[in-house]
C-alpha cells in the first residue's frame, strides 16, 4: 500500500488513477489519491505438488508429503506462482488485459503484479515496475540469479518458464521472451531500494527510488531509547520475547498486531518497555531511537541507514534474510538468524550497539553515503516518470 500510495501521489495531475489490489486492508490513504479501488486477484504461492508434482511423494495415511526446499531466487518466487502453469497464465493475464481496456489505460504501474507487467506487453501500454528491488530484477539479466541457496534445494528451470509463457501468452499479443528477465522490460523500471539492501547492485544499472517519501532527519547521535518495530509473527519467537522481557533498555515496541496476552506478558515482565499500536512518524523515531530493532523490512531497514542509527535485523523470511545480509556488511548494523536467534544474543547485540560510540559514528557516516544517493523522494520520481510517459 505504501508504494501504491506514493505512487498515485505522484502521478495526481498528471493521470486519473484506477488502483486494483487485492486486499483491501490499509487502503485508506491510497483511495483518497485514485478515482477508484478495485479488487484484484491475489498471485498467491502454489502447493508443491502442484509446481512439481514428480518430486512430491504422495501421501500416505499417517505420513506427510516430502517436503521440498526452494533456493531463494526471484526465479523460484515466479515459478511457484504460476509461472509454470499455461493455462493459470492466460486466465491471470486476460483479467488484466480486461481491466486495462475497459479502463482505456495509458500506463500500468505494477507492483509486485507481473501479470499486469505482461498485460502491458502484451497490448503495447507504457509500464513501470516498481516494488522492493529485489522483486524488479535488471531485465538484461540472462538469468536470474539464486541467493540463498543449501545442497538439494530446488532450482526451477528459467529456460522451461520462458517457453511456457511464451506459448501461453504470444497468442495473447505477447512478443516472444528469450530470457525470464525480459518480464520486467518496460517503460520505466522502478526499484525502491538503498544499494547496500539491492541484492541486483552488482547488475544494476539504472537508478534507484527512495524506498520512503522522503529522505528521513539525520541522527543527532543523541538517542535515549531502543525502537523496535515488528508487524507480523516476530513475537511468536520466544527467544525475542524472552529478550524484550529482561532487556534493560528503555524501550519502545511498536507492533500493530500484538496481542492482548503477548502484551501483558511484556508489560509485567519488562517496566523498562514502551507499547504502542499507532505507526510513529519518522521524525519522532529518529529524534529518540540510539539503536533500531526490526525484521528486516526494507522500510524500517532503509530508515536507519538513511538516518544513521544502528540497526539489529531478526529476520523471518528470506527477503527479510536478503535485506539484513545487505544490511550487516555495514559496520553499524547486526543480524541474527533463527539458528543464532537466544535471548542471550539478542541482547548482547542490542547492547553492543547501544554502548558502542565508534559504531554510532559509523552509522551516521555511512548514512551521509547512502543519502548521497538520492536527489529527490519517491513521489517527485513518479512524478518525472509519468511526466515522460
Amino acid at each position: 500500500m505504501t508504494t501504491l500510495t506514493t505512487a498515485a501521489r505522484g502521478l495526481a495531475g498528471l493521470f486519473s488513477c484506477t488502483a486494483a489490489i487485492p486486499s483491501f486492508e490499509n487502503a485508506d490513504e491510497l483511495a483518497l489519491w485514485v478515482e477508484n479501488v478495485e479488487p484484484a486477484p491475489q498471485l498467491l504461492r502454489l502447493p508443491d505438488d502442484s509446481v512439481i508434482p514428480h518430486r512430491v511423494a504422495p501421501s500416505v495415511r499417517g505420513q506427510e508429503s516430502e517436503k521440498l526446499r526452494f533456493a531463494y531466487s526471484w526465479a523460484n518466487w515466479l515459478g511457484r506462482r504460476g509461472f509454470r502453469d499455461p493455462d493459470l497464465l492466460r486466465i491471470r493475464v486476460r483479467w488484466w488485459k480486461n481491466l486495462i481496456i475497459a479502463h482505456a489505460s495509458d500506463l500500468i504501474v505494477a507492483d509486485y503484479a507481473p501479470c499486469a507487467l505482461l498485460a502491458a506487453h502484451c497490448l503495447g501500454i507504457p509500464a513501470i515496475a516498481t516494488g522492493t528491488a529485489l522483486s524488479v530484477p535488471p531485465a538484461h539479466l540472462p538469468r536470474l540469479p539464486e541467493f540463498m541457496q543449501s545442497p538439494g534445494d530446488v532450482v526451477l528451470d528459467q529456460d522451461e518458464m520462458v517457453a511456457t509463457i511464451n506459448d501461453a501468452l504470444v497468442p495473447m499479443g505477447l512478443t516472444p521472451l528469450d530470457r525470464l528477465a525480459q518480464i520486467y522490460d518496460c517503460t520505466q523500471p522502478m526499484p525502491r531500494s538503498v544499494s547496500i539492501l539491492d541484492p541486483y547492485e552488482q547488475w544494476r544499472t539504472g537508478s534507484r527510488v527512495l524506498p520512503l517519501e522522503k529522505i528521513p532527519p539525520m541522527s543527532a547521535g543523541k538517542g535515549d531509547e531502543v525502537f523496535i518495530y515488528f508487524s507480523t509473527e516476530e513475537l511468536q519467537d520466544e527467544g525475542i520475547l524472552a529478550a524484550l522481557e529482561t532487556l534493560p533498555l528503555v524501550a519502545r515496541l511498536v507492533a500493530p498486531g500484538l496481542s492482548e496476552g503477548v502484551s501483558a506478558r511484556l508489560r509485567k515482565g519488562n517496566p523498562h518497555l514502551k507499547i504502542e499500536t499507532r505507526l510513529v512518524p519518522h521524525g519522532e523515531i529518529v529524534s529518540r531511537a540510539r539503536v533500531i530493532v526490526c525484521a528486516g523490512q526494507a522500510g524500517t531497514a532503509t530508515l536507519s541507514l538513511l538516518s544513521g542509527i544502528p540497526l539489529l535485523a531478526l529476520p523471518l523470511h528470506a527477503e527479510q534474510g536478503l535485506n539484513a545480509r545487505g544490511a550487516s556488511t555495514s559496520r553499524s548494523c547486526r543480524a541474527l538468524f533463527p539458528m543464532e536467534r537466544t535471548a542471550q544474543a539478542i541482547s548482547a547485540s542490542i547492547l553492543e550497539l547501544w554502548e558502542s560510540t565508534d559504531l554510532q559514528f559509523a552509522a551516521i557516516e555511512h548514512a551521509a553515503q547512502l543519502r548521497a544517493e538520492f536527489k529527490e523522494g519517491a513521489i517527485e520520481s513518479f512524478r518525472w516518470a509519468g511526466q515522460g510517459v
